[in-house]
Parts: structure tokens; sequence; C-alpha cells
């Protein structure tokens, strides 16, 4: 019995950790899914991070709802088949961040050159070249399926599933073992009574038992 009971303690403290450990997991991508995701002038470890909104890429890298880490570059140093971040200036996605592929560099006379970027789905060209200054980053790697999480995240149905539960959770275990403390506290304190009065009506028997004795 004292086995299963020390099991039980433990299994509840464990649960207790992880409840801590989620909430505060989610809180902290919660914070940086706000702060860094699509800021184009904000970057962790030199690295910016997007959501991929669409299968562009899908064919050969990265699909809708992956989470896209892209580091800062010098944009001379790009190279034909390499993969880049930049804010579009085409008219159907103008201000909104590309990862697409660079298929050639264009030569420009007295000018910087500029990239002829594609998706690597359907294999068509970007309707206009990417200049430097539109280069944000150089694609590093992605985490599949996690731009959705983080989306989610950022929803009311997603923050109070995902940080809200765990802490009520979490509160609803602290109150258990208040009020189960409480019980064996009031419980103590209820038997201890009870040999208290066993112990003064013992005495009282011993006393009347004396009185007995000494009258004969």
């Amino acid at each position: 019995m004292k086995v299963s009971m020390n099991k039980m303690k433990k299994i509840k403290a464990i649960a207790e950790w992880v409840l801590i450990a989620i909430a505060l997991c989610i809180v902290i991508f919660t914070i940086i899914s706000i702060s860094l995701f699509d800021k184009n002038d904000r970057s962790i470890f030199g690295l910016r991070m997007y959501v991929c909104m669409s299968d562009s890429m899908k064919a050969t890298d990265f699909a809708a709802g992956d989470l896209v880490f892209a580091k800062n570059v010098e944009p001379s140093t790009l190279q034909k088949g390499d993969i880049i971040a930049y804010v579009s200036e085409d008219p159907d996605s103008e201000g909104k961040t590309i990862t697409h592929k660079i298929r050639n560099i264009k030569m420009n006379m007295g000018a910087e050159p500029t990239f002829v970027t594609y998706g690597t789905t359907t294999g068509m060209n970007d309707k206009t070249p990417v200049t430097y200054s539109q280069v944000v980053g150089k694609y590093a790697f992605h985490i599949p399926g996690l731009g959705n999480f983080f989306l989610f995240l950022q929803t009311i149905p997603g923050f109070l599933l995902c940080v809200f539960l765990p802490l009520i959770l979490l509160f609803a275990l602290r109150m258990y073992q208040s009020i189960k403390l409480q019980k064996e506290y009031m419980q103590a304190r209820k038997n201890e009574g009870i040999d208290v009065a066993k112990q003064e009506s013992g005495k009282g028997g011993e006393i009347s038992e004396n009185k007995e004795k000494s009258i004969d």
C-alpha cells in the first residue's frame, strides 16, 4: 500500500511539472511567434523565420504550413540554384515575403544584377526580377508543419487550448492537493480528539476504581 501511494505521489509530481513545462513553453513560443515570425527587420542568431503560406516550393523543398528559416546573406554572394527570401514587388503579392529559387542572374548595364526566381512546383518564373534591396535572406532549413501550429497559437481557440487549459489543469491539481491535505489535517485532528477522549475516559475509570478500593 505504501509503495502504491509513493508511486501515486511521484506520478502527480511528474504530471504537475509536465503541465508547468508545457505552459511555459507555449507562452515562450507564442511570444516568439508574435515578435519574430514574418518580421523582415528582426532575427535571432542571424535567422529570420517565416510561415510558408503556399505550396509553390512543395515539389522540392517545403510546403504550406512549414516554418522556414532564412539566414542573413550578402546578395552579391548568391548563385543560381540558391533559394532566397525576398519582399515581393509583384502586383499579386506585393509586400509579402516570398521564398523561391534563383533560376538565373541577370547582369544589368550600369546597375546591380537582379535575380530571376521561380517556384519549383509550377516551374514558372516570377513576374518581376528580384533586386538586391528586396533580398532578406537565404534559405537555411525548415521544420515541417510547425508554422501551422504557431498560426493556431495566435488564435483565441489556440491560446485557450494550449496556454489557458494547462494553467487551469495545474490550478485544479493544486486545489485538489490543498483540499486533500486539509481533509487529512481535519481527520488527524478528529482522531487526536478521539484519542484524548479515550485517555480521559480511561483515567476516569481508574479514579473510580481507586475510590472503590479506598472505601473497601
